[in-house]
C-alpha cells in the first residue's frame, strides 16, 4: 500500500479551509499521507506534510465561472420535479430556486422542467472546467490508484477512463450528494450513470442510493462495477476534543472568541455558552444556506412553533426563560447572486426570514454566518445540550446532524432531520426510524409537530429523549471510510 501511488481530484481549493465539511476530509488524508497526490483548483502547488497538492490553473476559468458551473450542473439534480421523486422533497426550495418570490401562483410540471431544460449547465462550460485538469491526469503514473470525486468529473472520466485503465490505474468514483433515482430521464443523469460505468469501485453513501444506481444503469444496459457504501462519517477524536475545548474554558477558548471579528458570531457564541445550562429547550441548526438542506422550512417552523406558543398565551418573557433556536448558516450575510440557481432567491428570502425571526423573537432566536478557521472548533461544543435540527431535503449523509446526535448522547436531547437526508435512508435501512424525528421535508407542519413532541418529552423529565435516541449513536457512521482508496 505504500509504494501505490494514489491521485485524488477535487474541484475546489482546500488551503484556506477551515476544519469542517469535505475540505477538511481531504485535509486531514493530506496529513496522513500515503503517497497521495492531490489535484484541486488551489491558486498554487503547495505540500501539506508528505502530500503533494497540485493546483489546476483556472486564470480564464474565473472563480464566477466555477461557481456557475457548480450550481449549473446540478441544476437538474436539484430542481426537476422528477429528480426526487421517490423522496418528499421541499416544493418552497424549489419554487424559490425558480426565482420566483413567495406571492408566486403554484408552479406546474411544465413550468419546472422548463426552467431546468433553459437552465441546465452549458457543454462548453463542462469542457472548459475539465479540459484543464487533462495535463495532470496524463501525469498520473502506471498502476497507481485515481480517485475521482464528485459529479463534476464525468466527462473527464468518460474521456480518460479508458486510456488509464490501459496504464493499469485503478479507479474509483465517490459520490458526495444524494443520487436521485430519476437521473436516467436526463442528458446530465445518463452522463453521470454513464461515467459511474467507466471506474472499477463507485462508493455511494447509503445502500439505497446503491439499488438507485444499479437499477438505472441496468436500464441503459451499463457496465456495473462494484459499488460499495462510503461511510465517510463524524469523526468522533475529534469531536470529543472541540468539545473539551469549550467545556474546558482555559485560555484558548477565551482568545479564540477575543479575535472573532463579528459581533453576530461573537454574540451567538457567548449567548450559547452562558445560558447552556439554563435554558431548557434548546435547538442547533448548523447548515450552509443551500436548499438541499431545507434551511427555509427549519426556520418557518420555528417561526409557527414559537408564533402557536403566544396563541396559547405563553408570554414572550416566559418564553424567553424556555427557548432557544441557535443557527449558525454559512453564507446567510454574504451576497447572493441571482444567477447561482441554487442560493440566488432562496439565499436572500432566507436571510429576509432569518432577520424577521431575530426581530420578532430578539432574545428566542440567534443566527449567524459560518465559524470559520479555528472559530469552528467551537461548534462541536456549542452543540452541547441543544437538539439538532436540518431540513434534509436532498442531503448527503448530512453530518452536522450525525455530531450532534454524537456530541449529546449523554444528554437528554435528540434531534430533528428531513427525511429527504441520506441520514434518514441509512436509519431507515436499519430499522431504527422510529428512533428520532424524521419529518417530511420540505413539510413545516410536520417540523413545527416534531419541535412540539421534543419539548413535551422534555418537559416530563423522565430521559425518554435519551432513551429514544440511544439506538440512533450506536448506528452513526463513523469516518471508517476514506477518500483514499487502498485495493
Amino acid at each position: 500500500m505504500c509504494d501505490t501511488k494514489h491521485y485524488s481530484l477535487y474541484p475546489f481549493a482546500i488551503a484556506d479551509k477551515g476544519a469542517g465539511g469535505l475540505p477538511s476530509v481531504f485535509l486531514k488524508e493530506a496529513r496522513l499521507g500515503k503517497n497521495l497526490t492531490l489535484f484541486t483548483t488551489d491558486s498554487e502547488d503547495f505540500n501539506i506534510g508528505d502530500t503533494v497538492v497540485k493546483s489546476v490553473h483556472i486564470e480564464d476559468f474565473v472563480m464566477e465561472d466555477l461557481s456557475r458551473y457548480w450550481y449549473g450542473i446540478g441544476c437538474w439534480q436539484w430542481l426537476h420535479p422528477d429528480a426526487h421523486i421517490d423522496l418528499s422533497g421541499d416544493f418552497e426550495a424549489n419554487r424559490l430556486m425558480l426565482q420566483l418570490d413567495e406571492n408566486t401562483p403554484e408552479v406546474t410540471y411544465h413550468t419546472m422542467a422548463e426552467f431546468c431544460n433553459k437552465n441546465e449547465f452549458k457543454p462548453e462550460l463542462d469542457f472548459l472546467f475539465n479540459s484543464r485538469f487533462d495535463n495532470l491526469l496524463a501525469s498520473v503514473e502506471p498502476g497507481s490508484i485515481l480517485n475521482w470525486q464528485d459529479y463534476f468529473f464525468a466527462t473527464s472520466i468518460i474521456n480518460h477512463s479508458q486510456k488509464l485503465r490501459e496504464l493499469d490505474v485503478y479507479q474509483t468514483f465517490h459520490l458526495h450528494t444524494s443520487l436521485p433515482s430519476s437521473l436516467i430521464n436526463s442528458t446530465f443523469g445518463q452522463n453521470l450513470l454513464k461515467a459511474m460505468s467507466c471506474v472499477d469501485t463507485v462508493y455511494l453513501h447509503t445502500d439505497e442510493y446503491i439499488e438507485r444506481a444499479k437499477k438505472q444503469m441496468k436500464a441503459l444496459n451499463l457496465n456495473l462495477p462494484i459499488m460499495q457504501r462510503f461511510d465517510l462519517g463524524i469523526d468522533e477524536e475529534a469531536l470529543d476534543k472541540d468539545v473539551g475545548l469549550v467545556k474546558s474554558s482555559n485560555e484558548q477558548l477565551i482568545k479564540i472568541i477575543g479575535h472573532m471579528a463579528s459581533n453576530q458570531e461573537k454574540d451567538l457564541v457567548l449567548e450559547i455558552l452562558s445560558t447552556q445550562n439554563i435554558i431548557p429547550h434548546r435547538f442547533i441548526s448548523v447548515d450552509r444556506i443551500d436548499p438541499s438542506k431545507g434551511n427555509i422550512t427549519v426556520i418557518k417552523a420555528v417561526l409557527r412553533f414559537l408564533e402557536k406558543q403566544l396563541k396559547l398565551g405563553v408570554s414572550l418573557e416566559k418564553m424567553n426563560d424556555k427557548y432557544r433556536f441557535y443557527f449558525i448558516q454559512p453564507n446567510v450575510n454574504k451576497p447572493f447572486d441571482a444567477n447561482h440557481m441554487k442560493n440566488g432567491f432562496y439565499g436572500r428570502y432566507a436571510l429576509k426570514l432569518f432577520v424577521h425571526a431575530k426581530n420578532r423573537f430578539p432574545d428566542i432566536v440567534y443566527f449567524s454566518d459560518s465559524l470559520s478557521g479555528n472559530n469552528r472548533q467551537l461548534i462541536p461544543g456549542l452543540m452541547l445540550k441543544a437538539h439538532g435540527i436540518t431540513g434534509g431535503s436532498q442531503d448527503g449523509l448530512n453530518l452536522a446532524i450525525q455530531e450532534n446526535i454524537y456530541i449529546n448522547r449523554k444528554e437528554n436531547t435528540s434531534a430533528i432531520c428531513g427525511d429527504g437526508a441520506g441520514f434518514f435512508m441509512h436509519v431507515k435501512s436499519i430499522g431504527l426510524n422510529d428512533c428520532g424525528f424524521f419529518p417530511k421535508a420540505g413539510n413545516i407542519r410536520e417540523f413545527t409537530s416534531c419541535i412540539e413532541q421534543i419539548v413535551s418529552l422534555q418537559i416530563q423529565d423522565n430521559h425518554n429523549l435519551k432513551e429514544k435516541k440511544l439506538p440512533l449513536v450506536e448506528h452513526i457512521t463513523q469516518r471508517t471510510a476514506s477518500i483514499v482508496v487502498d485495493e
